[in-house]
């Protein structure tokens, strides 16, 4: 058997191996023969490039457009007029923004191999065209957005001005067709920049278009698509979950200013109201926190606003109250936002516990108490079965329910009522109110506290 040589071009190396001979071609890549394309183009203005290539071994191809303003094209080929060897291929792109752009065409083949050629096209303006905003964009009061346009490189400055639409009165509705308002000027004779930082005013409110024109008296302008402007978002309610930045807050509501309701303040011969105390935020710190309050639900929580997030955030949210959770080994009962460490499995059982109860988290956050070390009258937020009675344990005693239906309205799980022990019996029933009501927004407890009164301020 002859031995022949082979070398490889793209390789500095010569195999000797045995024949039969095979001929090898080189790197078995695509041939590009041709590529054709606009030298120039509007913005906004369709460009149609065709490119002509072939494959050595007559195999399909495949392409891949980069059209140099971060937009990638990959159809399959569409041939004008293909051969066994030859490929017509052509591609539509649109520039929306003046620039000297690199098109560049991957053409592969079956076996992997890739050929690359590129192309040049310069854009430009032969008038205005205003980029931003866009249609259906909402722009908000007292907010700074940024209006952006191309304009020819002839323009050296550039007049702006907004356009609304007028909407009749409902009672005028039907004999008031909606009209466009005068342009209200946003700026004069600016610099063609691209681009504008506009600060708008709190008196717009409604549908609007923006223009940009040309302050050389040219009749070059262009127009902005309709888009919005709607008043500041207020804050959510107190009592909403909200969500900011991957973080849910319990928006808290605030304390009685002055730590009470001092009658006939402001008054005349009476000293001024102390000033309003706002709601807070309140960060549930775990997924765990968030659904240890049955009522919570995740569809309820709402996409934070722009005043929500101007509240204080006031510290992190304990788990709720009579809920056990299992920390590195160690179960804590939750009572009054503190964790309190049971001491041994024996006291966890014969308070009458269920380990399926259980809830694993962190606590490091919380505020401990006591540790529970023998015995005793279950910790507040407790649901204790008394003789077929479901009672929950506050500060103040035992609270009944009227019906299951208030039970379930505060997320609660009969699977952690306990059996009432002896010193549960002892427990007084709740002087101000024996019943629960039901579960309304912003409450995190079903606890019923007696009302404190406040002296008339002297």
């Amino acid at each position: 058997m002859k031995k022949i040589s082979i070398c490889l071009l793209s390789l500095v190396v010569c195999l000797g191996i045995a024949a039969p001979v095979t001929k090898i071609l080189a790197d078995n890549v695509p041939v590009i023969s041709g590529i054709s394309g606009p030298a120039s183009l509007n913005v906004g203005a369709t460009g149609t490039w065709t490119i002509s290539a072939s494959d050595p071994a007559n195999g399909s191809l495949s392409y891949n457009v980069d059209w140099g303003d971060q937009i990638n094209t990959s159809p399959p080929p569409n041939p004008q007029s293909a051969s066994a060897w030859q490929q017509s291929t052509s591609f539509t792109h649109v520039y929306n923004t003046n620039g000297i752009y690199t098109v560049t065409f991957n053409v592969s083949n079956a076996s992997g191999a890739t050929a690359k050629t590129t192309i040049s096209v310069n854009v430009s303006s032969t008038y205005i065209q205003v980029t931003s905003p866009t249609g259906g964009d909402l722009w908000v009061q007292d907010s700074t957005q940024t209006i952006k346009w191309s304009a020819p490189a002839s323009v050296s400055n550039v007049n702006i001005s907004i356009t609304g639409q007028y909407v009749c009165p409902l009672e005028l509705r039907q004999n008031c067709p909606s009209v466009h308002l005068l342009p209200i000027s946003i700026a004069s004779n600016v610099p063609n920049s691209g681009y504008y930082v506009w600060t708008i005013p709190t008196t717009f409110s409604g549908q609007y278009y923006i223009s940009v024109a040309d302050a050389g008296g040219s009749s070059l302008a262009g127009e902005s698509m309709w888009f919005s402007i709607i008043a500041v978002p207020s804050p959510h309610p107190a009592g909403t979950n909200i969500l900011s930045n991957g973080t849910v807050y319990f928006i808290a509501p605030p304390p009685p200013a002055g730590g009470g309701v001092q009658l006939l303040c402001g008054q005349p011969s009476q000293p001024a109201c102390p000033p309003q105390p706002q709601p807070t935020l309140i960060a549930y710190p775990s997924a765990a926190v968030f659904t240890s309050y049955g009522f919570n639900s995740w569809a309820n929580v709402a996409p934070a606003t722009s005043e929500d997030m101007k509240l204080s955030i006031n510290g992190l949210m304990p788990y709720a109250d009579g809920n056990l959770v299992n920390d590195q080994g160690t179960i804590y009962v939750i009572s009054n936002g503190i964790k309190h460490g049971i001491a041994s499995a024996s006291v966890f059982l014969f308070l009458g516990y269920n380990w399926g109860s259980v809830v694993s988290g962190g606590t490091s956050f919380m505020q401990s108490g006591p540790v529970i070390s023998s015995v005793s009258a279950h910790m507040p937020g407790t649901l204790i079965n008394q003789n077929g009675t479901v009672y929950y344990i506050s500060a103040y005693g035992k609270e009944g329910f009227p019906s299951m239906a208030v039970f379930n309205s505060w997320g609660f799980n009969l699977k952690n009522v306990v059996t009432a022990n002896t010193s549960d019996l002892a427990l007084p029933i709740n002087s101000y109110s024996s019943i629960i009501s039901v579960w309304i927004m912003g409450k995190l407890s079903p606890a019923v506290y007696p009302p404190v009164l406040y002296p008339l301020p002297s």
